[in-house]
């Protein structure tokens, strides 16, 4: 097994899981997860939530920069009008020079929280895992029929391809406190295990056909991080196979050799009855990866693809020969990897005891990267046990994004969700940002009380 298969798996990893937030829920008063988005977010209350087991928080969403599914698959014309056809040309016409995908996937299994006095205390246990890649264009230009496909004795080039993929539990402790009647400060310190991830930087590569076309000349460009489960089997410094067994999922999965810290900062500011602002810092931190992880690096050798000698009976992978033209030297290593940090910076103005209006500003980094999401809100809160929001948002340089978010409380049981785009939700193949929260809390000993303008509980 090449690297080749150790790229789609992680792919497969983190395309399927990671770590989501959805900003509709950030102003919303009464759901102890927005300490979450704002650890000064905590639940108002001197009595006890506790977090209904795999069932609190679980909150995915995926996003890029303008493409759908729908430009990559289409429904077929013709003789193919029963089918789905993959559409090559379309999807490369939809494309940016730059693009992304960012997928995303956060479980919490056990939570519960408590305020006593001024002061508030927490502890979550979650599964943690995410994938962000980006690429150039000119990656999927050669598997098309557009004019910038390349062509017989050019120069060619495929650009950047990044990829980035973690899957890591988390333990979190929660600490907030109630300074005085208009500043409330939270914080969170988070002990983190990772069991896999992937940084793949700068990879490209360049070829050059001769003029007849009766060869490629090929050479590979970047750097590779990776932690797997399993044994990787090396030959001459460079990759010739990848060993999984039960046994090392199950090691990876329950060791603690890759340990990282992670921490929270949060602020709520009242300045007036009417005006309260807010700003956090959330996942400031990295992991080191020392067990099973290994260090990939360019070298100076390129590839030479002649063609396949038909005459000669062979298994010969030319997909993994024109990847093998990156040529990397690879040994194991130790290696840290930041989180994506985001910071939030959100504004609200009461009309009224039971309606708001927000403003919210998530800025998210990684690699270098930095994305950007703008919010305008309406809360309102409904007798004592319904809260509503609604939500216009400017996501990723896309601007159809309708967020609704709710909280019921009945009995002791809280149930709330939130989307920043329903509207994908009805149309997922359509859409550019899909995300979703869902989570249900026993609530103990809580009534709602008001106090100088602002929905408390008690």
């Amino acid at each position: 097994m090449k690297l080749t298969y150790i790229l789609a798996l992680f792919l497969l990893i983190g395309g399927s899981y990671a770590k989501s937030q959805s900003s509709v829920l950030y102003h919303m008063k009464g759901i102890p997860q927005t300490k979450e988005l704002n650890p000064a977010f905590f639940n108002q209350t001197e009595a006890v939530y506790i977090g209904v087991p795999m069932l609190s928080g679980i909150d995915m969403a995926t996003s890029t920069n303008g493409w759908g599914y729908n430009d990559l698959i289409r429904k077929g014309t013709g003789v193919q009008a029963d089918s789905l056809v993959m559409d090559i040309d379309n999807f490369y016409n939809s494309l940016d020079d730059n693009n992304f995908l960012r997928e995303a996937l956060n479980v919490t299994i056990l939570e519960f929280g408590f305020r006593a006095g001024k002061n508030f205390f927490g502890l979550s246990v979650g599964e943690r895992q995410y994938m962000n890649t980006n690429w150039d264009r000119n990656l999927i230009a050669p598997f098309t029929t557009h004019p910038d496909a390349p062509k017989l004795g050019e120069d060619y080039t495929t650009g950047k391809l990044d990829v980035s993929a973690m899957g890591y539990h988390e333990v979190t402790l929660n600490y907030g406190r109630e300074i005085n009647d208009k500043l409330t400060i939270g914080f969170a310190a988070k002990g983190l295990i990772a069991y896999a991830d992937i940084q793949a930087e700068n990879i490209s590569v360049d070829m050059v056909s001769s003029n007849n076309g009766y060869s490629i000349d090929m050479v590979g460009r970047g750097n590779v991080n990776f932690t797997v489960p399993g044994t990787v089997d090396y030959e001459n410094n460079q990759i010739n196979g990848l060993d999984i067994t039960n046994d090392d999922f199950i090691n990876a999965l329950t060791g603690t050799d890759n340990f990282g810290l992670g921490f929270d900062f949060g602020a709520d500011y009242k300045i007036n009855d009417k005006i309260r602002v807010s700003a956090s810092v959330i996942d400031l931190g990295k992991i080191t990866f020392k067990t099973n992880s290994h260090k990939l690096t360019e070298n100076d050798e390129g590839y030479s693809f002649t063609g396949i000698d038909i005459t000669k009976d062979n298994d010969q992978d030319i997909g993994e020969d024109l990847l093998d033209a990156i040529n990397f030297n690879g040994e194991e290593g130790k290696y840290s990897v930041n989180l994506p940090a985001k910071v939030y910076l959100g504004g609200v103005y009461s009309l009224n005891k039971t309606f708001e209006l927000g403003a919210l500003t998530r800025l998210r980094f990684i690699n270098g990267n930095t994305s950007g999401t703008y919010s305008a809100s309406a809360n309102a809160y409904i007798g004592k046990f319904f809260s509503l929001a609604t939500s216009y948002s400017i996501i990723e340089n896309t601007y159809n994004n309708l967020g609704l978010g709710f909280g019921i409380r009945a009995s002791g049981l809280q149930i709330y969700a939130g989307a920043d785009d329903v509207i994908s939700l009805a149309n997922p193949s359509q859409s550019n940002n899909t995300s979703f929260r869902f989570g249900m809390n026993i609530l103990l000993n809580r009534k709602f009380k008001e106090k100088k303008a602002d929905l408390e509980l008690e």
